[in-house]
């Protein structure tokens, strides 16, 4: 019956199996050809919470032309239109990218320039780059894996190059050190804040005397914290220091000076 029909439809047989040729032939080119397999996270779904990313393809990367090339010139591996730098790292198959600092939610991109396999292939791609504000119970399990391992990682590194950070919070009679460390911050911000409060209220304004107490108490307890952290072996010059009390700030070092703001919801206190 199957031998009938295809004596009876010869023509159209032979199309069906000209196209099924090209069909599979797409297929396999398309497996064959150097290509990204797939991008962890999501390039269209980026948590704001997260700093990286990783790009897999088909082949084994040139490892050392690729990051020979970045560090002479990022641009010339990897472009981004938002405020940052971009650390390439190549393993294997992947290509991970770290973020010096994660764009704010928002459309953005990413071109990846000339990015060699070990055989000598190449690939040039614009990927879109929608970052977005996304919980972190609600990411995928990939996803969390690759949060918790970044942040190991950043925590690590932060610690080794502030080793202060290790001691705090630090507490005293009179006073608190604690620490504030963001992304977009040059340096991790030291918060010396007074155990005891200024005196009167509403009701019960303070007098002269009071104040006066008040002040000598905050510059010699201050001055305490500032000697605490010296003690320990810090430069007041590698942090940006906050004093919770407003007054008699100017009286003393604000650190390391800030090369931009931080964005309040990217802020990651430990009080």
């Amino acid at each position: 019956m199957i031998q009938e029909f295809i004596r009876k439809n010869s023509r159209l047989v032979k199309i069906l199996a000209v196209v099924l040729i090209i069909v599979l032939g797409y297929f396999v080119f398309k497996t064959w050809q150097f290509h990204i397999t797939d991008i962890t996270p999501n390039n269209k779904n980026y948590p704001s919470s997260l700093g990286v990313m990783e790009i897999n393809f088909n082949r084994n990367l040139n490892k050392s032309d690729i990051e020979n090339r970045a560090k002479e010139n990022q641009n010339s591996v990897v472009g981004v239109d938002f405020n940052s730098a971009v650390k390439v790292v190549v393993d294997g198959k992947k290509l991970k990218l770290t973020f010096a600092q994660t764009p704010l939610a928002g459309d953005y991109s990413i071109n990846l320039v000339n990015i060699t396999a070990a055989d000598g292939a190449s690939i040039s791609k614009k990927l879109s780059f929608n970052v977005k504000d996304i919980d972190y119970d609600k990411l995928s399990d990939a996803e969390k894996k690759l949060y918790d391992a970044n942040i190991a990682v950043i925590d690590d590194e932060r610690d080794g190059q502030y080793p202060i950070l290790t001691k705090l919070p630090y507490e005293a009679d009179q006073y608190v050190v604690s620490y504030r460390a963001t992304e977009s911050d040059p340096a991790p911000t030291l918060i010396i804040t007074m155990k005891f409060f200024p005196p009167g209220n509403n009701a019960v304004p303070a007098t002269d005397a009071e104040q006066a107490a008040y002040l000598n108490q905050l510059r010699e307890y201050r001055t305490q914290a500032l000697d605490w952290i010296k003690s320990q072996g810090a430069s007041l010059d590698d942090y940006i220091l906050e004093y919770t009390e407003p007054e008699l700030v100017n009286e003393f070092p604000a650190g390391r000076s800030r090369s931009f703001d931080a964005p309040a919801d990217t802020e990651q206190d430990n009080l």
